[in-house]
């Protein structure tokens, strides 16, 4: 299905032309380019990246959620449905990314939370198009269920299940990011304070130098809280709780730990 004639029957939810979502106007792919649909029992799949990685993509996503359905107490249930594009390269994901200061920005991947819907998108030739999905479905399930988390919390999550698999009768989760070890094996630590402060002006987030760093050691920090020990575990549940109830995050971070 050519993505024009989809995007037309989400007319509501997605302006095809002028869209409230990104706040420019965005143009339809060319009638020539080649769109698919697949459907799951919780998704719709859009994608020109051919039906072999768009099915993989949605056989892993179903699994991530029954995963985290039988063994969470997220609400996984919107009343929103969900619809998730994939683009088979940076070139045709180029111009539907979300933009830093006028520029389109350096990512893989987003989330968008809209009134009709939610929407994510990914560029499948960026790296594993599955990482990048559940990367992005984890963003959709913490706002959906923790929309106070912090950036660096929030985007520490998203890559502590970015690494999901499933071999045989076997779950693993959490598994170590070879990209971020070398990232932190090569680098200066982010100031605890500008780490726990950054947001999605911050040019920590945003910018291509500096946000590698700040993806790998929010990955590092969520990866040592949630799995260090019992004690941490708590400390960080008392955090997130402060945070909740709009206590400032260092002030938040401090009382905690």
């Amino acid at each position: 299905m050519i993505l024009k004639r989809c995007l037309a029957t989400l007319a509501i939810g997605v302006a095809v032309y002028s869209s409230p979502i990104f706040g420019r106007e965005l143009s339809l792919p060319k009638p020539t380019q080649k769109w698919i649909e697949i459907r799951t029992p919780n998704f719709r799949f859009l994608s020109n990246a051919g039906r072999m990685t768009t099915r993989q993509v949605a056989v892993d996503l179903e699994e991530l959620r029954a995963v985290l359905a039988e063994f969470t107490a997220y609400d996984l249930q919107s009343p929103l449905p969900t619809f998730i594009f994939v683009f088979k390269g940076d070139r045709s994901f180029l111009p539907y990314k979300i933009l830093y200061e006028d520029r389109p920005a350096t990512v893989s991947g987003y989330f968008i939370g809209g009134d009709y819907a939610n929407y994510i998108a990914i560029n499948a030739d960026a790296q594993d198009a599955s990482a990048i999905v559940y990367h992005e479905y984890v963003h959709y399930v913490a706002n959906h269920n923790m929309w106070y988390l912090p950036m660096w919390f929030s985007e520490g999550l998203a890559q502590f299940y970015e690494s999901f698999e499933v071999v045989g009768d076997t779950v693993r989760i959490g598994l170590p990011i070879l990209r971020n070890l070398v990232v932190l094996r090569g680098a200066v630590p982010i100031p605890l304070d500008q780490l726990l402060a950054a947001d999605r002006r911050s040019a920590l987030y945003n910018e291509s130098d500096r946000k590698g760093l700040f993806y790998s050691q929010s990955w590092a920090l969520v990866h040592y809280l949630l799995l260090g020990d019992q004690e941490r575990r708590q400390q960080l549940g008392d955090y997130l709780e402060f945070v909740r109830n709009g206590v400032p995050g260092d002030e938040a971070f401090a009382t905690a730990f």
